[in-house]
């Protein structure tokens, strides 16, 4: 019995289940490929490579689809290669097939690599969506919790069971409603962030699932540690990572600035403590407070008791500089690598090397914590398959605008000692102005190599 593919405009000899003439046809299944990539790219050199002879990232795209290499081709693409992508890939379907576009780094010779691969990328899995909206509502009772927590200190009602965590528990249960102002503005932020992200993977036809929201009432100060999107598809092109990379921190910084401001606004100037920790300084949090207060705070006296809305929109700005740390999957990973591509692996050590700097000139715990989640998925990158194709003007503009937001919510001590507040307000700015100059000449002379 024979197995016929689909008819298509190269006329490729059907499949067949007899072994000798079914090698005979993949043969010339295969020279139909080169014959196809051959009015695209000027081929240069033509190997068989290996599942293992692909990087980490290439291999799970292909894990997925329980597929295997078949041929790489090296050279370089005679027409704009998102175009040639499109064209190529349609051709591949009806076989089974579809390919993977790499730069030969270094090789400037033969630029570009073309790579075949035997098997479809799956549909995603059917989910459920309960799970996200049970996740949804436990972190709204969460962030409740935490504006209340906030609420029932500033009104002294904990000071009679300040020593008994259960009964500090209960008073802040029985007045949960006070939360609300903390917990409608960082829910509006951490809803800009992931709609951000997950209007731009609609947006350009990606299967995404709902947002996890993450509840983490009393362990964080927070009450959340944000929300995560699973993809359940693969990014075409560097352009396609770029608009998915930048929409969530920008959609957050817009939403988190109005409310910091207006949460100032509002806060009370209070008598400076001598003892406990301070919110911590970015350009961002600085210029919010000028605009608000009309100066800089602390002063040697004088401190601003944050209200619940100034605490959402400071921990909102804390968030997006956090997402957009230049590295793997986080946010600022997905804005590197779309502007360099395989370069952007290069920026690994030089970034990890400037946080281990500012976690021991600081000592804050939340950088060791943060240190160690690099370590993690720092190295590993949202690789599309067509990682050849470059940004045009417009993306690099907002590519630059994300890498601005970052800098402006940088905070080198986001916790600081009251005992050293004084310090950090007098170092803060020498602190981001010296990052400000450093870090992008050195990973622009790293990158640009």
């Amino acid at each position: 019995m024979l197995r016929e593919i689909a008819s298509n405009s190269y006329n490729l000899p059907p499949i067949l289940h007899d072994s000798d003439e079914h090698e005979q046809t993949q043969v010339d299944v295969n020279q139909s490929m080169r014959d196809l990539v051959i009015k695209y790219m000027t081929i240069a050199d033509e190997t068989s490579p290996t599942f293992g002879d692909f990087g980490s990232e290439d291999q799970a795209i292909m894990t997925r689809s329980n597929s295997e290499p078949v041929v790489s081709y090296h050279g370089y693409l005679k027409q704009e290669s998102s175009q040639v992508y499109e064209k190529l890939n349609q051709a591949l379907k009806p076989f089974n097939r579809y390919a993977l576009f790499r730069e030969n780094v270094g090789n400037a010779s033969n630029p570009h690599r073309i790579d075949i691969i035997d098997g479809l990328l799956p549909d995603a899995p059917p989910r459920r969506s309960w799970w996200n909206l049970g996740l949804f509502i436990l972190t709204v009772l969460a962030v409740f919790f935490t504006g209340a927590q906030q609420a029932t200190t500033e009104l002294g009602l904990l000071e009679a069971v300040s020593d008994n965590t259960i009964a500090s528990i209960i008073v802040i249960g029985e007045n949960i409603w006070r939360g609300y102002p903390y917990a409608l503005s960082i829910m509006l932020i951490l809803i800009a962030h992931e709609l951000g992200h997950f209007i731009m993977m609609r947006w350009h036809g990606l299967k995404a699932t709902l947002p996890y929201f993450i509840p983490a009432p009393i362990l964080t100060p927070f009450g959340t540690l944000g929300a995560t999107i699973l993809l359940d598809d693969v990014i075409k092109n560097r352009k396609v990572l770029l608009d998915i990379g930048v929409a969530g921190p920008i959609a957050g910084f817009v939403v988190s600035v109005p409310l910091v401001i207006y949460g100032l606004s509002i806060s009370e100037i209070v008598p400076l403590s001598t003892s406990g920790y301070l919110e911590g300084n970015s350009l961002m949090y600085l210029f919010a407070k000028i605009v608000a207060l009309g100066q800089i705070y602390p002063t040697p006296e004088q401190d601003v008791l944050l209200s619940q809305v100034a605490f959402a929109g400071w921990t909102g700005l804390l968030l997006t500089m956090m997402q957009m740390i230049p590295l793997g999957q986080l946010d600022g990973g997905y804005v590197l690598y779309a502007l360099f591509g395989e370069k952007a692996r290069w920026a690994f050590l030089p970034v990890m090397l400037i946080f281990v700097g500012i976690t021991i000139i600081t000592s804050q715990l939340v950088w060791i914590a943060f240190l160690l989640l690099l370590l993690f998925i720092g190295r590993f990158y949202a690789v599309p398959l067509d990682n050849i194709t470059p940004l045009d003007a417009t993306r690099k503009f907002v590519a630059g605008i994300a890498l601005v937001i970052f800098v402006l919510t940088f905070v080198p001590m986001p916790f600081v000692p009251v005992e050293d507040s004084l310090f950090t307000q007098d170092n803060a700015s020498i602190i981001l102005v010296i990052g400000l100059i450093v870090l992008p000449r050195l990973l622009s002379s790293k990158l640009r190599r």
